[in-house]
């Protein structure tokens, strides 16, 4: 869903067996995400735009939930919404404490290391369980940086620019 009125959560993938239930990708990192919400916002393929209540939110396997909403009864309705984006308001987000982050806010800023180098720009965050991991797309090709204090320098959400401090080699090691 366009603009920035809007936080994309996720992505229904397909029906999930024969009364309304669907599967649906989390971009949000964290599962628990879809549970914090009670009213979700739909952008169809279509250009649709459809407000729905959660009914239930239940774990499948990593980074997918089986979802019910209010008003989809079979499988015919869930796969009519296959393909749609999941977003809910901004407004509705929790505050955060200071040093955290949305990754939504993140993704698309500059990533650069102490000395300047610009490395390119913040693709896409993957959590792996231990911490997150920064996906790093630039003039090295893709990076992966382990987003622990110990390499994240700063994160200024104003100028756009995420610096790190990389370990020796790791730059290298892991370019593709």
């Amino acid at each position: 869903m366009s603009g920035s009125s809007y936080v994309v959560l996720g992505r229904i993938i397909r029906a999930h067996g024969i009364r309304g239930e669907m599967d649906a990708c989390s971009y949000a990192g964290d599962l628990r995400a879809f549970t914090e919400f009670h009213r979700l916002f739909l952008a169809t393929s279509s250009g649709r735009r459809l407000s729905c209540k959660i009914r239930k939110v239940r774990p499948k396997k990593k980074q997918v939930v089986i979802l019910s909403l209010e008003g989809v009864e079979d499988r015919n309705q869930a796969e009519a919404l296959a393909g749609s984006e999941i977003c809910v308001s901004r407004k509705d987000l929790p505050s955060l404490i200071d040093g955290e982050y949305y990754w939504h806010d993140l993704i698309g800023m500059k990533v650069r290391t102490l000395e300047r180098e610009e490395l390119g720009r913040l693709t896409a965050i993957m959590s792996t369980g231990a911490h997150d991991v920064l996906v790093v797309k630039g003039p090295r090709g893709e990076i992966l940086i382990p987003m622990v204090e110990e390499m994240i320098e700063d994160v200024d959400i104003s100028s756009g620019i995420i610096t790190v401090d990389p370990v020796p080699g790791l730059l290298d090691m892991n370019a593709l």
